[in-house]
């Protein structure tokens, strides 16, 4: 749903090439993607999309 509107995603999960094809599929209804192959259960791989998302959100505020 977020995907066909052109949504900004942030896509996280242990099973990178699962990951990769659901990230294509999006991208394939007008999303833009972002992929982070991680364990959310590892503190320091759950701070890095942490990261990642407050990055895209910057973005989105400079571009307003």
């Amino acid at each position: 749903l977020f995907a066909r509107e052109g949504a900004r995603l942030v896509l996280a999960a242990r099973n990178a090439e699962r990951l990769a094809t659901v990230g294509a599929e999006c991208e394939a209804l007008g999303a833009e993607v972002v992929v982070r192959p991680t364990d959310i259960t590892d503190r320091e791989a759950s701070h890095a999309v942490q990261i990642t998302i407050l990055d895209i959100k910057k973005k989105e505020i400079l571009n307003f």
